[in-house]
């Protein structure tokens, strides 16, 4: 299931509902653009790279491959590569033509251009080679690669995130079910939603529910708290918000799965495997206790119930416009 569009799924997700704490205007040009936070396909950024690396490292070297030439430096080269990527063309000739189409060639007499486009298909044709030969993948760096390659041996010497994100913790426990990057539609708050979950842990035996969310975070400065700055960061981006929906989605969908384990009586434990993005690369596991799940919940709650009273008024105003007749009230607070 987590081979689908994600984006063409039905239902609200988490980061949706999030929009209306902006405003309704927000939500709705979000919804227009089509692009729903919860995918984490920003291409490409390092939080992506590091998703990819620990929760789908089977299959990793199937999306991205090591780019050892350097890319284009600006716009315009970006373009002519492209240009020719697109079109394999590989010989100087080539490259000539497409050098015409992409910049400005008044005043330039042909030798110029030719010298010009030569500078360019020598620094370039090393990488223009690499992406023709590598067509349906993501090229990364080597120091990418040599930060993911940290990243992963931190996590493996961090006991509780060793357990939490390797598989082979678990390879000859026939009582776990283990999922990554899951999608799942389901009901919840009376809506239409949905969820695509980095990584969750059913142990039938304990029917414990575990949500694993791998979240990477940077620092500022190399010695400031990571603890204290992603506690600041739960609250800001209301993680709990997210691992309370995660959790209720991961129990419908187990009742439906496995309706002989009865998931009502799963207990959901949310925890946060979360990778500083910079410097030493730590990591660091935090457990969400139940005064998270309540705060989650209850902020859930709200954001459903704005839903869908914007869904039944419309999404030009806020709230207080259609309450009062056209009136909005200003406070100090």
């Amino acid at each position: 299931m987590a081979e689908k569009d994600y984006s063409k799924t039905n239902g609200v997700s988490n980061s949706m509902l999030g929009w209306l704490a902006t405003s309704p205007r927000y939500f709705q040009k979000r919804v227009a653009t089509g692009y729903d936070d919860d995918t984490s396909e920003s291409w490409l950024n390092f939080g992506t790279l590091i998703h990819a690396y620990l929760l789908e490292f089977e299959t990793f070297h199937k999306k991205y491959f090591i780019q050892k030439y350097n890319k284009p430096s600006n716009a315009v080269q970006n373009k002519l590569c492209d240009i020719v990527i697109g079109a394999n063309y590989t010989d100087l000739k080539d490259w000539v033509n497409m050098y015409k189409l992409v910049y400005s060639t008044k005043g330039k007499s042909a030798t110029t251009i030719e010298a010009e486009t030569t500078t360019l298909y020598n620094t370039y044709i090393g990488y223009v080679e690499s992406e023709i030969n590598h067509k349906g993948l993501i090229g990364i760096s080597e120091d990418e690669m040599s930060k993911l390659q940290l990243i992963r041996k931190n996590v493996n010497e961090h006991e509780a995130a060793y357990k939490l994100i390797n598989n082979d913790y678990y390879v000859f426990d026939e009582n776990i079910i283990i999922n990554n990057e899951f999608i799942i539609e389901f009901i919840l708050g009376g809506i239409q939603m949905k969820a695509k979950i980095d990584r969750f842990i059913i142990d039938v035996k304990a029917k414990t529910i575990t949500i694993v969310d791998l979240k990477t975070s940077s620092l500022k400065r190399e010695e400031d708290n990571f603890g204290r700055s992603f506690k600041y960061a739960i609250d800001k981006y209301e993680y709990d918000r997210q691992l309370y929906v995660y959790g209720e989605a991961v129990k419908q969908w187990l009742a439906v799965y496995r309706p002989d384990l009865q998931a009502d009586a799963f207990i959901v434990l949310r925890k946060i495997v979360a990778i500083k993005s910079n410097f030493d690369y730590e990591v660091r596991v935090f457990n969400l206790d139940e005064s998270y799940f309540r705060r989650g919940k209850d902020r859930f709650e709200y954001l459903v119930e704005l839903f869908k009273f914007y869904e039944e008024h419309g999404y030009e105003h806020d709230m207080d416009y259609y309450v009062n007749s056209g009136e909005e009230t200003l406070t100090l607070n």
